[in-house]
C-alpha cells in the first residue's frame, strides 16, 4: 500500500503538471488568436494591410479584451486543477460584478459608448477631429478613453461617455471655403475672373496640385460690407488640407492684387463737419471701416 504522503505528492505532481499544460495551452491560444487578429486586419496578407488606421484602432482594444478573457479562464481552470473549489469564486465574482455595475455606471457607459464608436468607425487612429471643443489628431484608444493631441502639442484623454459629438475632418474630402471682400471700384466680373485665374494658377503649383481636387466653384455674393460685395467660393481638397489650400489661395491672390494695384481695404470715406457759422470747418479723407 502506498504511503499517504506519497499519494499526496503524486496528486500534487499531477496537479502541477496539469497547470503547466493549461498555461501552455493558454499561451498557444493567445498566439493563435493574436495571429488571427493580425491576419483579419491585413486581409490575409502581411504585406497589404487593409485600412491601417482602423486596424490600429481596433487591434489594441480587441487584444486587451481577449487577453483579459484568456487570463481569467486560465486562472479559474488552474485553480480547479489544483483542487480549489471555484464555485464560491464565481458566485463572489458575480456579486462583485453586480455591485461594480451599480457603483460604476460611468465606467459601463464608457465601455458601451467606446464600443459603438469603434464599430461605427466614427474615428480612427490618425484622424484629425474635434471632440468637445478640442481639435487635434487621434493618437490612440483604450477601453474607456481616447487620446487626442491638439495643435499645440497638448495631449487630452477624453472618456467615451463624455463625448457629445465628433467632428471628423479626415474622411473622403475637405472643403476650402473662401470669402473675399471686393473693392467698390473693381467690377464684379473682373473680380470673378481674377479669382478664377488665381485658382487655376494655384492648381498648377507642384505642392498644391495634389491637394486640390476640383476647380474653383464660385457661389456668388455672400454679403455686402460697407457697400462692398463679399464673394464666396470653394474648392474640394484632400482631407485635412483645406486650411493649407485657403491660405495658399489668399497669398497668391494678394500677390496678384499687388501686381495690378488692387486694394481690398475698406473704401475711402469722406467726412464733412459744419462749423457754427455754417461754413465747412474741416474735411477729413482717409481709410477705415465704418
Amino acid at each position: 500500500m502506498a504511503h499517504p504522503h506519497a499519494r499526496g505528492h503524486q496528486r500534487l505532481g499531477g496537479s502541477l503538471l496539469g497547470v503547466t499544460f493549461i498555461l501552455l495551452a493558454a499561451k498557444l491560444t493567445w498566439i493563435f488568436v493574436d495571429e488571427l487578429l493580425e491576419r483579419a486586419m491585413r486581409g490575409g496578407d502581411r504585406n497589404k494591410r487593409i485600412n491601417p488606421a482602423r486596424a490600429q484602432t481596433i487591434l489594441p482594444i480587441a487584444r486587451n479584451t481577449l487577453l483579459i478573457t484568456i487570463l481569467v479562464i486560465t486562472t479559474l481552470v488552474s485553480l480547479s486543477t489544483l483542487g480549489v473549489d471555484v464555485t464560491p469564486l464565481l458566485a463572489g465574482a458575480g456579486i462583485i460584478g453586480l455591485a461594480v455595475g451599480f457603483g460604476a455606471q460611468t465606467l459601463v457607459q464608457d465601455l458601451i459608448t467606446g464600443l459603438f464608436i469603434v464599430v461605427e468607425d466614427s474615428m480612427s487612429v490618425g484622424d484629425f477631429v474635434e471632440i468637445n471643443g478640442f481639435m487635434g489628431t487621434v493618437e490612440g484608444f483604450n477601453l474607456r478613453t481616447v487620446r487626442l493631441r491638439d495643435l499645440e502639442g497638448v495631449v487630452h484623454h477624453i472618456t467615451f461617455s463624455k463625448i457629445s459629438s465628433i467632428h471628423n475632418m479626415s474622411r473622403q474630402f475637405g472643403i476650402a471655403l473662401i470669402k473675399i471682400r471686393i473693392p467698390r471700384e473693381l467690377p464684379i466680373d473682373d473680380a470673378i475672373l481674377l479669382m478664377t485665374e488665381t485658382a487655376e494658377e494655384l492648381r498648377t503649383l507642384p505642392d498644391m496640385r495634389w491637394l486640390i481636387w476640383s476647380p474653383l466653384e464660385m457661389q456668388g455674393i455672400h454679403a455686402f460690407e460697407e457697400g462692398c460685395p463679399v464673394l464666396r467660393m470653394r474648392m474640394r481638397t484632400k482631407p485635412e488640407y483645406q486650411w493649407d489650400v485657403s491660405r495658399a489661395f489668399n497669398l497668391l491672390l494678394k500677390r496678384k492684387m499687388e501686381e495690378r494695384y488692387i486694394d481690398v481695404a475698406a473704401p475711402r470715406i469722406s467726412v464733412s463737419m459744419e462749423g457754427e457759422g455754417g461754413s465747412r470747418s474741416a474735411y477729413v479723407e482717409g481709410r477705415g471701416e465704418i
